[in-house]
């Protein structure tokens, strides 16, 4: 599980304050996300911290709650921003460049979805890669499996393999870096 990775990933870079901008439709999946990355960053430190926000799967939506929330987060010192959905980290990383805050030598910032443009935007978007095509097949044969019948439904979870895909938007927590040799 990815979540699991990116909090062992920033937990390593010395992030202990996260802000979490799930997405606000509440599903299974998305709270098992949220749960599998704060018991993991608190499991990788006693001191770990994480406050949640929601916004729908909307650019303009994570904009404005990450312009908002940024002043309470800054100040209860997150240093890493966790979204639900690369579109959401969009819209973070463009309201953190206009409040002047660096990503990611002042806070960190990771998504998920891989979108195509997770690679081009700056910087870089640290992101938790799903594998669509084949999420869409398990549910194709899912939702076929239930018009022959509710019984014919397996009652289990079904976990598709995601991986961790890092780029330049997460780095060292501000207060951790070591000067560079000279």
């Amino acid at each position: 599980m990815s979540r699991v990775e990116l909090a062992r990933h920033l937990t390593g870079l010395g992030h202990r304050r996260f802000a979490y901008l799930d997405i606000d439709t509440r599903t299974r999946t998305l709270e098992a996300r949220r749960r599998a990355f704060t018991d993991e960053a608190r499991k990788a430190s006693e001191q770990a911290g994480v406050v949640v926000a929601r916004s729908p799967i909307d650019v303009t939506a994570a904009y404005d709650s990450v312009a908002g929330n940024w002043p309470s987060w800054r100040d209860s010192g997150v240093t890493a921003l966790v979204c639900g959905s690369d579109l959401q980290a969009f819209g973070a990383l463009a309201a953190l460049r206009d409040l002047g805050v660096g990503v990611p030598e002042d806070v960190s910032v990771a998504g998920a979805d891989d979108q195509p443009m997770s690679r081009i935007v700056q910087p870089s978007l640290t992101t938790v890669k799903l594998p669509s095509f084949e999420l869409g097949s398990l549910g194709a044969r899912e939702l076929r499996k239930a018009m022959d019948g509710p019984d014919a439904v397996a009652g289990r979870p079904l976990v598709l393999p995601t991986r961790l895909e890092i780029r330049k938007s997460t780095g060292s927590a501000p207060g951790t870096r070591r000067p560079s040799p000279r």
